[in-house]
């Protein structure tokens, strides 16, 4: 996050900053937005697997498990 500047990200997605600035508002933004789609679509059954978990050590294991692959 911090080493990314508002220009590289432009530059990688290939738009313009205005576009950016005007989707989001900020840096900051778009990092929570991208984290809370994350969470609620690819990174789903890694939270829920989290919450499911009856010991903290297996919580770990299944979050290792489900982000290794």
């Amino acid at each position: 996050y911090e080493g990314a500047s508002m220009s590289e990200l432009t530059a990688a997605m290939g738009i313009n900053s205005p576009s950016l600035y005007a989707a989001f508002g900020s840096k900051e933004a778009l990092f929570l937005e991208a984290t809370d789609f994350y969470s609620h679509t690819e990174g789903a059954d890694i939270w829920l697997a989290l919450e499911e978990a009856p010991t903290a050590r297996q919580a770990i294991e299944q979050f290792l498990c489900l982000t290794a692959r």
